[in-house]
């Protein structure tokens, strides 16, 4: 079936590349505008946040850059600047007719350039995402506009609108379909000519919800700015729905209801993200709006089993922790080699953490180091990344206010014939974290334990390179333990998406016959024991 899949997408592509096909379209003003209701500023924000590029856009402007120096490439930047993401950083209004006017210059060149059906600027996440932001801008762009102007624009926009109503999603795996279907619904509600085609796009909208969001909430790619963006998207056609008084759909209400308190679990005491799935902290300000137009006032899930997350709440402490179940294979580059890896943090003040995801341009070398296992807080064997585990078994108790997890995977076991077990354990007060790993398996491979320290806390060594003293900015001064020696190595932080140099703890040593077990904790207080 795959190759008859394959051969109808080429017929397709010939299609679409036709004169016949760009005379279909037509160039008909459309007769009716529905005016929607205006996107909110999260809205693009938490879009731009998936995808690590927010920062991308704010120098230079977009509209200083001629069309034609814009890259057709499928990196972030690219996809931002032609789904015309970008236009949310600017204010438009009467008394700035010159935004307005160089705004207007912009879409009628980009029109020139790209009218007519293309490979890459045509793609559906792309239509999808550039529909949404010029039918929800459409007055705003359109402000003193010329006759001439305002014809090209809306043809165009019908175009475009008419193509992705016939067309099929190009990667339905990938977080960014919900930009297509977005465009779709969108359109649908805007213009009269798409009116029955309502059921329809709806209908499809909610299969991708079923098979994107998991039923604890979390977003199949497991990273949790995926999840706030798409929450955002959901929460935005919700909002659509009820002002076109249009019955909410079931998957959308439960994909609205499980992915919030997931995101919420996610979370620091200081509002921003864990480091997982290729995330980067992001602006607390930005997921508590998001959260609050869910309207769900959710609480944090404290064990999402089908995502592979645990949080652990004691007092004030938080730990998050990734018990390496697989995610989906499109998604696996970025999401698997953190398996067993954790963050701590007390209050407000992060300590142990990982190196997070640039949000400049990437390059290969960057690429395979930051989703690479070294870049997290988890136990590697001879410097191999976690890239395929076949079985995991993951354990929590809490009893009396105390937390306990434990999971174990199998990454390793056709390479070196080991089973890897993290157990975690949060005492009641917060001020007690310890750790065990163990290594069950005859095997003599290295091993490095890396805990990766927050950029913001000083670290001092202390006997025999046992223990060491981490002093946050603020907050508690906690203590590390560990029974075997360890080194302060240098490490990255890329938590906001821009480089800072950090340092970590790490612990090598060689497996040993049958069984290897490491100890070590993080403590408020000095302990005699492990």
């Amino acid at each position: 079936m795959n190759w008859i899949k394959t051969y109808h997408r080429k017929i397709l592509l010939l299609w679409w590349k036709t004169r016949i096909y760009s005379h279909w379209l037509g160039n008909q003003l459309p007769v009716t505008l529905q005016n929607l209701p205006e996107v909110p500023e999260f809205f693009s924000r938490a879009i731009f946040l998936a995808d690590n590029s927010e920062g991308l856009f704010l120098s230079p402007n977009p509209l200083s850059i001629p069309q034609k120096y814009w890259p057709l490439s499928n990196e972030p930047y690219s996809r931002g600047l032609h789904g015309y993401r970008w236009v949310t950083l600017n204010t438009f209004s009467a008394s700035n007719a010159k935004l307005n006017y160089k705004l207007q210059g912009n879409i009628l060149k980009w029109i020139e350039l790209w009218e007519h059906w293309h490979s890459f600027v045509w793609r559906s996440d792309l239509l999808g995402e550039r529909i949404g932001y010029w039918l929800s801008l459409h007055q705003a762009i359109c402000m003193n506009a010329s006759p001439n102007f305002r014809k090209k624009f809306y043809v165009c926009l019908f175009r475009q609108a008419k193509h992705l109503h016939h067309a099929h999603l190009e990667d339905t795996n990938s977080w960014h379909c919900f930009l297509a279907h977005w465009g779709r619904i969108y359109s649908a509600f805007a213009f009269t000519a798409f009116n029955k085609k309502r059921k329809r796009t709806i209908k499809y909208f909610e299969l991708d919800i079923q098979k994107h969001v998991l039923p604890d909430g979390g977003h199949i790619s497991r990273s949790p700015s995926i999840a706030l963006a798409l929450l955002a998207i959901l929460v935005n056609v919700r909002d659509l729905l009820i002002c076109f008084q249009q019955t909410l759909p079931e998957a959308l209400v439960a994909g609205i209801d499980r992915l919030a308190p997931f995101v919420k679990a996610l979370r620091h005491g200081d509002g921003g993200f864990a480091l997982f799935g290729g995330s980067i902290e992001g602006n607390s300000d930005l997921i508590d709006e998001v959260l609050k137009a869910s309207k769900t006032n959710p609480r944090a899930i404290t064990n999402a089993r089908y995502t592979g997350f645990s949080r652990l709440r004691a007092g004030q402490t938080t730990a998050i922790f990734d018990s390496g179940i697989l995610s989906e294979p499109h998604y696996r580059n970025t999401s698997s080699a953190s398996a067993l890896a954790f963050e701590l943090s007390n209050g407000k003040s992060r300590l142990v953490c990982n190196c997070g995801n640039r949000t400049a341009k990437k390059t290969t070398i960057w690429n395979k180091a930051l989703f690479a296992s070294a870049a997290y807080s988890t136990i590697t064997l001879a410097d191999k990344s976690v890239s395929s585990i076949f079985h995991v078994i993951h354990n929590r108790n809490d009893y009396k206010g105390s937390r306990f997890v434990e999971a174990t995977h199998d990454a390793y076991y056709r390479e070196f014939g080991v089973n890897i077990t993290r157990t975690l354990y949060l005492s009641s007060d917060g001020h007690d974290f310890r750790g065990e790993d163990k290594v069950t398996g005859d095997s003599n491979a290295p091993f490095v334990i890396r805990f990766h320290i927050h950029p913001d806390v000083r670290i001092f060594q202390l006997e025999r390179k046992t223990r060491a003293i981490l002093k946050p900015l603020n907050g508690h001064t906690w203590q590390f333990d560990c029974l075997l020696p360890f080194t302060i190595e240098k490490s990255v932080y890329f938590g906001s998406g821009h480089l800072r140099r950090t340092l970590m703890l790490a612990v090598n040593g060689c497996l040993t016959k049958n069984e290897t077990l490491i100890k070590w904790k993080f403590s408020t207080q000095a302990s005699p024991k492990i």
